[in-house]
């Protein structure tokens, strides 16, 4: 099963990494698909990457899924991924729940870093 989720991940990496390398060949519709995949994802790493990813591309298609992981994750891992991608979309929903985060999160950890994560939100707007 690691292999096979290894597999999964090298697999996106190579996705992404081609391209950007085709440039015109592959929409970042589709790039943003593929990453909405990797958030369903049982690897913890694909998952976390692909809130990253999903947060430099800053769509508002990627901010509901980002909210429910940021909400329900399993993983501190997970949660804080999803609070760096929201905070990197900057929609005034996205920040929302951050600071929702900030507040009724249940890891002390989570926490800290929303209320982090937000305030330079604040600070850059």
């Amino acid at each position: 099963m690691k292999k096979l989720n290894k597999m999964m991940l090298f697999a996106l990496m190579l996705l992404l990494s081609s391209a950007v390398l085709a440039g015109t060949n592959t929409t970042s519709a589709e790039v943003e698909n593929n990453l909405l995949v990797g958030l369903q994802s049982d690897n913890l790493g694909l998952k976390t990457s692909a809130a990253y990813y999903l947060g430099t591309y800053g769509t508002s298609k990627s901010v509901i899924p980002l909210m429910k992981i940021l909400k329900s994750g399993e993983t501190e891992e997970e949660r804080i991924s999803a609070a760096v991608a929201l905070s990197k979309i900057n929609s005034e929903q996205a920040l929302f729940a951050v600071k929702q985060r900030a507040k009724y999160d249940d890891s002390e950890r989570v926490r800290r870093l929303c209320a982090m994560f937000y305030n330079q939100s604040l600070q850059n707007n």
